[in-house]
């Protein structure tokens, strides 16, 4: 047994190791130049450094703040360069990939955490996404440190793995905007289990506790947006479904037309825009793409099973 854990904990040193590579290998240089993005997120990081603190970056439609202060904390170690910007990004990529491994450990065991670890490590989006000096870069690991927890809390029902649940999802409030949707899970979960059996009186507690941590951590921004609420929801309200200039009048095939956009994003069609991706290249590969139709098709045979819910 003891063999069997330290070749799996030599087996993720690993892949963190060929992950780290990947994302800090000539990052002063690829991609080249900065991206107008990442020039205004080390600006606003020296705001930091001049003494402001602000609970939201309002420049550039609005932006969360955890970022900019790592930024800082990353500018006044490396000075103002290139390498200053994109190190944060990389290092929290670096980060993301033995906390992906927890995540999927505690739903699906070691073996399964590992093949998690090394696609997340070595595929192109994450690796893309850590290589640029935008907020984006922290939300991989702030939402598995949210699905660890839940998942944890779940599986215990002890009041401080509730309050853990609650504190790391709230944190992820911080980082960048589709994390607001990260609610969605645990009440998912609750509506899930309430078509499969569930102790009712265990969730109503640990929900208690979850939305007492949650609204905690999550308070200083929730105090924030009720007073700058249109600067808050600027860049939501930009892109949403319901914005006319988007939807045109014609709101559910609209959103026929944008679910089918994302839908062939997995496996036939991604993102043509230079920045961010090889024009054209959808998120999976055809392996790891026909890996990930079998796991949908499987999760849905065991949809009861509260980890395949999650």
């Amino acid at each position: 047994m003891a063999r069997r854990n330290l070749s799996r904990y030599l087996a993720l040193a690993g892949i963190l190791l060929v992950g780290a590579l990947l994302r800090l290998y000539a990052l002063h240089a690829l991609p080249p130049g900065l991206y107008q993005d990442e020039a205004v997120e080390g600006f606003d990081a020296l705001r930091v450094l001049r003494g402001e603190f602000p609970i939201y970056f309002e420049s550039n439609n609005g932006r969360e703040p955890a970022f900019m202060y790592l930024l800082a904390a990353g500018i006044t170690f490396m000075g103002r360069t290139p390498l200053a910007l994109r190190a944060i990004s990389a290092l929290a990529g670096t980060v993301a990939i033995p906390i992906t491994y927890q995540a999927v450990r505690v739903l699906f065991g070691r073996r399964t955490a590992l093949l998690a670890a090394f696609i997340f490590a070595t595929t192109f989006w994450p690796v893309q996404v850590s290589r640029l000096g935008l907020r984006s870069s922290l939300l991989p690991a702030a939402l598995a440190m949210a699905i660890w927890s839940t998942a944890r809390a779940w599986r215990t029902h002890q009041a401080r793995d509730w309050l853990l649940a609650g504190a790391l999802c709230a944190l992820s409030l911080y980082t960048y905007l589709p994390a607001r949707l990260v609610l969605l899970v645990p009440a998912a979960i609750v509506l899930a289990g309430a078509l499969t059996g569930i102790d009712w009186r265990k969730v109503l507690r640990g929900g208690a506790l979850f939305c007492l941590a949650y609204g905690l951590v999550a308070l200083p921004l929730v105090l924030y947006a009720m007073g700058h609420w249109e600067v808050f929801n600027g860049r939501a309200s930009q892109v949403s479904l319901l914005n006319p200039d988007i939807n045109h009048g014609r709101l559910l095939p609209t959103l026929l037309d944008q679910g089918l956009i994302v839908a062939r994003m997995f496996l036939v069609e991604g993102d043509r825009n230079l920045r961010h991706n090889l024009p054209g290249r959808p998120v999976f590969d055809w392996l790891v793409g026909v890996a990930f139709v079998l796991g949908v098709v499987v999760g849905l045979r065991h949809w009861r099973q509260r980890r395949w819910q999650l």
